[in-house]
């Protein structure tokens, strides 16, 4: 099932943040905190990722790098 697959992913991930999307990586909505989406999952909740998406910041190809360290952090 799709929530075994995510809770696999999740727990083998490296990554704290991963891109949320709206069925494919080209319908991006945001990103979710893995821990966020674990701790509900093993609190025995049901799994609804989408209460879980925060917006993703915008970076432009042209901007400077010290900006985009600086947004993204």
């Amino acid at each position: 099932s799709d929530d075994v697959a995510t809770r696999k992913l999740l727990m083998e991930t490296q990554h704290s943040r991963l891109p949320a999307g709206d069925g494919s990586v080209d319908a991006m909505i945001g990103v979710v905190q893995t821990r966020d989406v674990l701790a509900a999952m093993l609190g025995g909740r049901a799994l609804d990722p989408r209460r879980h998406v925060r917006s993703a910041p915008i970076v432009h190809d042209q901007a400077d790098a010290l900006d985009v360290l600086s947004t993204l952090r």
